[in-house]
């Protein structure tokens, strides 16, 4: 129940500091999982994420465009800019120099190495 808390209260500073401006991520890890926060303007909402083998890193489970807007708040026309947006910061961020790319396959963006 504390963790929950805790989850409650990080969102809650999490979308307070996006306010206007550039998109943000924001990255929480739990072993070999985790999630990647996205905040705008217009939306906030995570995403959840596991780390893979080979040159995948990592791969983060995307909604489908029939959840698109429920799961995110953005309108299905933001959703191939939006998911462009977080494959290439998640590369910048978690690459080694950010020299990775990313790919869309269904309902995941696979980074790779």
């Amino acid at each position: 129940m504390a963790a929950f808390g805790f989850l409650n209260s990080f969102l809650g500073m999490f979308q307070q500091s996006g306010q206007g401006g550039t998109p943000k991520i924001e990255y929480q890890q739990n072993g070999g999982s985790g999630y990647v926060y996205y905040q705008s303007a217009e939306s906030a909402f995570k995403l959840y994420f596991e780390f893979s083998g080979g040159n995948c890193v990592a791969s983060i489970n995307i909604p489908t465009t029939e959840t698109w807007e429920k799961t995110t708040g953005l309108p299905l026309e933001r959703r191939e800019e939006t998911l462009q947006f977080i494959g290439k910061q998640v590369v910048k961020d978690q690459t080694t120099d950010g020299r990775g790319y990313f790919k869309i396959e269904g309902n995941w963006l696979h980074i790779y190495a």
